[in-house]
């Protein structure tokens, strides 16, 4: 029941063994184990009773006789598998046929299972054979009746004990036990294969909220929420959560977390982010993975790791089923868990992972991830590790390729790149300790800058420059931007004069370390200050544009879908594109309907997306 579709409808049925342990005869020599004495009066002669069946009184009873029902239910999934009406009739199959209402509830949703196959389960306890079906005709109900029927009379033949015995009771079949039906008790238990209970969508949205607000204090559940934001992106009338289901998972596992969190306070250091005591570098390739643990804050022994994937992973990222972020994804996951393994005490101190992989580094960055592959349950064993070691929140960057050379060359050393190549992992170190040599506390911050230095060299003049000189430079060069001898020749206003500045500016602070345009305070330096008020003031005031109302490009649309020519069809559907994804959020004009004036309307509530917008004009226009 829990694999079949929300809306399917699950018919039972129900057979019983009748005298089932009198059905199996005692191995010849065996009968006198069961041998008992009749009670009798005292003038009576003595009776000794050597029974030739199984006896119920026995302890080990049961699993022989299980053992003979479980084959019966083995050949009944056997017969079971055989074509629809391939199967002979039986006798004793007319009592299994559903009743008018039962039959018209199959015929109702046999439209809606038109194309899914027969689904089944046959399962026995004891001497009850239990049959449940999610069938589309009573075709398929009567074979698997005679799938079970047959399968009982090979293993338990009928005649046994007299010419009208039947192993399977009559009795009960009259009785209706074994009538299919959506509504049938079984064991004690009633089961319901129609009206199936789910979690309204509405308070699924109210779980997730709390969960949320949970996350605050117990940032590991974040990543849990990969499964659950999916379901929640369906918009489901009911939500399910199926055993074994990932959603299933994730509410277990936040189940744990939350009984975790109750038992001790949590210290904010375990909340807040911090300068990490620790970094990693790691990347992943399609032969390995690999990377260097460095020393942040804290000391810690520079060490490489590397691994191979298996043949299967190997194979799956081949075939295209993973995808090199996927493979980014478990790198950092296997570059903490080696973290874990050099010993060190990860309890409240911060750790970086940096990557080159900017799907990854996002991912734990939001602990989520967008894609249906194997990255939110990758999340899920990251998050589940920070929260066993009490580590403070992790800190992904991004780190450029060409930054990330002692990593890529510990996950490409097993064939991707030639000259990188080990067969060994000493090999592997030798090559590392030649590229790479580092000093055995090696510190990140202090292996960086030669790092930079080695691959940007610094230009002596920004260094030895002085600071007049260079606000020299920088209000000139602002000069020129505005009176427009770098672009067409016109004179532009100071918003572009400051964009401009700052753009050379982050270049210099790349090189230097530090930016030129501002002082501690965060304050432009007085000479730029005075040169930015000064053109702000000669700048006329803006002057308010009206919108390109939306009649234009509705009219160039449908002079393009009335035209024959692809070109026409073409230009119509991307000023249609453009307009809407150029459009201020929230302003548009529209038309009139009475005269040929303009009016804009404000649409509040949104965030309004260039899909959104595109669909709105859709619906109004093109109805």
């Amino acid at each position: 029941m829990a694999q079949c579709p929300d809306d399917a409808v699950i018919f039972f049925s129900k057979f019983d063994i009748q005298d089932g342990f009198w059905r199996m005869i005692n191995e010849v020599g065996k009968e006198y184990n069961f041998a008992f004495v009749m009670p009798t009066t005292d003038d009576e002669p003595l009776q000794i009773v050597v029974p030739s069946s199984l006896q119920m009184g026995w302890v080990n009873s049961p699993n022989f006789f299980s053992g003979a029902s479980e084959t019966a239910r083995d050949v009944a999934d056997d017969y079971a598998e055989a074509p629809i009406g391939a199967l002979p009739e039986h006798h004793l199959e007319k009592g299994t046929a559903p009743s008018k209402e039962e039959m018209n509830r199959l015929l109702a949703t046999s439209e809606l299972d038109a194309r899914t196959r027969l689904q089944y389960l046959i399962e026995v306890y004891m001497d009850d054979f239990i049959a449940a079906a999610q069938a589309k005709s009573p075709e398929e109900l009567k074979h698997i009746s005679r799938a079970v029927l047959h399968a009982i009379h090979d293993v338990f033949p009928e005649g046994l004990l007299s010419p009208e015995d039947q192993p399977v009771s009559v009795k009960k079949i009259l009785k209706g036990e074994a009538q299919w039906s959506a509504l049938k008790e079984i064991l004690g238990w009633i089961f319901d294969g129609e009206t199936k209970q789910g979690t309204p969508f509405k308070e699924f949205q109210k779980l997730m909220g709390k969960l949320y607000h949970a996350s605050i204090g117990a940032p590991a559940g974040r990543g849990f929420m990969t499964p659950l934001n999916h379901q929640l992106a369906k918009t489901p009338k009911k939500v399910w959560f199926r055993k074994g289901s990932p959603q299933r998972k994730a509410l277990q596992l936040w189940k744990s977390l939350l009984l975790d969190v109750m038992r001790e306070p949590t210290l904010a250091k375990e909340l807040v982010p911090a300068s990490p005591d620790f970094v990693g570098l790691v990347d992943a390739s399609g032969e390995g993975t690999g990377g260097v643990w460095l020393s942040g804050k804290s000391k810690l022994p520079a060490t490489a790791w590397r691994l191979e994937w298996p043949p299967g992973i190997k194979d799956a990222f081949q075939r295209g089923e993973l995808t090199i972020n996927d493979l980014e994804m478990a790198g950092n996951l296997l570059g903490w868990l080696v973290l874990e393994g050099m010993g060190v005490n990860i309890k409240h101190r911060h750790v970086a992972l940096l990557n080159d992989n900017s799907s990854a580094v996002s991912w734990i960055l939001s602990w989520a991830a967008h894609s249906k592959g194997p990255a939110g349950e990758l999340i899920m064993a990251l998050a589940i590790r920070q929260r066993v070691q009490r580590a403070s929140p992790l800190t992904p960057a991004h780190l450029p390729g060409e930054l990330n050379a002692m990593a890529d060359c510990a996950s490409r050393s097993f064939g991707y790149k030639t000259e990188w190549k080990c067969e060994s992992n000493d090999e592997f170190l030798t090559l590392f300790n030649r590229t790479f040599p580092l000093p055995e506390q090696a510190d990140f911050v202090a292996i960086l800058p030669p790092f930079l230095q080695g691959r940007y060299k610094t230009d002596p003049y920004l260094v030895d420059t002085p600071f007049s000189e260079r606000m020299h430079h920088i209000t000139s060069f602002g000069g020129m931007v505005r009176q427009g001898c770098l672009g067409r020749g016109k004179q532009i206003r100071v918003e572009s004069v400051r964009t401009a500045i700052t753009a050379i500016a982050q270049t210099i602070a790349l090189d230097r370390g530090e930016t030129p345009l501002h002082n501690e305070a965060g304050e432009y330096h007085l000479p730029l200050k005075l040169m930015l008020d000064g053109f702000a003031k000669e700048d006329p005031p803006s002057e308010k544009k009206l919108a390109v109302g939306v009649d234009i490009p509705e009219h160039c649309c449908r002079r393009g879908n009335k035209s024959a020519a692809a070109k026409a069809k073409a230009i119509g559907d991307l000023i249609l594109i453009a307009f809407y994804f150029l459009l201020r959020v929230g302003e548009y004009t529209v038309k009139a309907t009475r005269n040929n004036s303009k009016q804009t309307v404000q649409f509040r509530g949104g965030p309004w997306t260039a899909e959104s917008r595109t669909r709105f004009w859709l619906e109004i226009h093109l109805r």
